[in-house]
């Protein structure tokens, strides 16, 4: 891939589609049933120029605690195509925000859309899309793979800390062997809907067989709050993450609670690189 230089501004500044209020540029997803995806909704209708990152972010106030997994799509009208699968994230009964930086190319003229799916039924949902141009130094990579993510339960690989506190639970894995060379990835996380006490994780990512589990990314703190029911934050990244095509990748969790649904959390992550 040819190396890009030079800082350049943003393909568009705004995010193109309805607003939910006067105060928002957040564009409205319709309601959809438990564990089913929505309708797709146009983010923008033809880009203006090449973009090499999406910078998103999603906000909403569901009616209770509920995880969300959202896709990117590319491609006209009836007829798009997943860029981006499955985004885990999570809102609290009193809303939330968060934001994600997708590094992966989309090409001139393209239509680009999005879509979710929610752990309860009736949720709507506000997510809100720039494309970036190239930023100095920076490469925009061509494909992306999840992995962890479980559409039926609209849910992650869900993480115990184990019964002892202040230690590390057993390895769980995501993907038993990745596709593509990754270059960067994406955290995602979600909390299990059960009550919990105040209390934080740490998170490892490992690389390598069972067994012979090789930490590439340790002790990612997560907090987690009794009056909300939720991890934070509940998107990390994407960060730069080398993991080569072929590669079983794996996680655990560390938490300073000792039982119950405080030491559980939903993992997914999204890889984005290039094809082997």
């Amino acid at each position: 891939m040819v190396q890009r230089r030079g800082a350049d501004p943003l393909v568009s500044s705004w995010i193109t589609g309805a607003r939910n209020s006067a105060s928002t540029r957040l564009t409205a997803f319709p309601d959809t049933t438990a564990h089913n995806k929505s309708a797709w909704v146009e983010m923008d209708p033809a880009l203006a120029e090449k973009c090499t990152a999406i910078y998103g972010s999603v906000a909403t106030r569901l009616t209770g605690n509920d995880r969300l997994l959202i896709d990117i799509g590319i491609g006209g009208a009836g007829s798009e195509t997943v860029l981006v699968a499955n985004i885990l994230t999570a809102q609290d009964l009193y809303g939330g925000l968060g934001h994600f930086y997708l590094p992966i190319e989309i090409a001139s003229g393209v239509r680009v859309s999005a879509r979710f799916q929610a752990h309860a039924n009736g949720e709507s949902a506000g997510i809100g899309l720039n494309f970036l141009r190239q930023i100095a130094g920076e490469d925009g990579w061509t494909i992306s793979e999840t992995w962890g993510a479980n559409t039926g339960t609209t849910q992650g690989v869900v993480l115990s800390a184990g019964g002892s506190a202040n230690n590390k639970g057993a390895w769980f894995e995501l993907v038993a062997s990745s596709t593509n060379n990754i270059k960067s990835v994406l955290i995602g996380t979600s909390a299990t809907k059960g009550a919990i006490v105040d209390g934080n994780h740490f998170l490892d990512i490992a690389t390598g067989a069972a067994l012979s589990e090789v930490v590439v990314l340790g002790d990612v703190m997560f907090r987690y709050e009794s009056d909300t029911d939720l991890k934070y934050p509940t998107l990390i990244g994407a960060i730069p993450l080398k993991i080569d095509s072929g590669t079983r990748v794996s996680a655990r969790l560390q938490s300073t609670s000792g039982g119950g649904d405080s030491i559980l959390m939903g993992v997914a992550l999204v890889g984005f690189g290039i094809a082997p």
